[in-house]
């Protein structure tokens, strides 16, 4: 998180919220029209490819628990900037 600095953009590699929603669709039994799957994937590729292309990646986190607000909430109040 000490990386991180002002100006850095923030990268989304998936929809937000589809992880989420797919686990409390299974707990709950909700159905809906069409299905909703888990995005969850490694990235460990992805992140190779975007270093070899010459990214300067200072920070990557999966935000499956708290989801992007709350990993964006607490980058902010760790570093405090704003996004």
């Amino acid at each position: 998180k000490s990386h991180i600095q002002p100006g850095d953009a923030v990268f989304i590699t998936g929809r937000i919220a589809e992880h989420g929603l797919a686990v409390m669709s299974v707990r709950e039994g909700l159905e809906f029209e069409t299905e909703i799957r888990s995005d969850a994937a490694p990235l460990g590729g992805l992140a190779n490819d975007l270093l070899s292309c010459g990214a300067n990646i200072r920070f990557m986190r999966d935000p499956t628990r708290g989801g992007l607000a709350g990993l964006l909430a607490d980058l902010s109040e760790e570093t405090a900037l704003t996004v």
